[in-house]
């Protein structure tokens, strides 16, 4: 088996926050049962953020956490609800967008046999 573990956890969250107030005024439903029947008190909307924006904010507070650099990393695991718009943005340009987070894999790490698995 390989040594793995999970070394920092990263979050994003948008800056538009709605609240049930702002969904009973579009929508006429009442916020008190919004959030009686949801749980939900605010939610956050996407207004400029990117989805390759937002992961890039969730990996440097992930490295922030776990004291890390991100040379030192094998593998970015990421888990996203946003839909994935990628058809008109190829990989140079989010190279760009992104270039520490983002790279072409060494070399050594095409390897079957190299000491420690490599995801990119």
């Amino acid at each position: 088996m390989l040594p793995v573990k999970l070394a920092g956890l990263g979050w994003y969250l948008p800056e538009r926050r709605v609240t049930n107030a702002e969904l009973e005024a579009q929508l006429g439903i009442p916020a008190d049962w919004i959030e009686r029947v949801t749980g939900v008190r605010e939610r956050r909307y996407v207004t400029h953020e990117t989805m390759l924006a937002m992961g890039v904010a969730a990996s440097h507070r992930a490295l922030e956490n776990a004291r890390l650099h991100v040379e030192e990393l094998d593998a970015i695991i990421s888990a996203t609800c946003a839909p994935q718009h990628f058809s008109n943005v190829n990989l140079e340009h989010r190279r760009e967008q992104a270039p520490v987070l983002i790279s072409t894999p060494p070399a050594s790490a095409s390897s079957s046999h190299s000491r420690r698995s490599r995801t990119w």
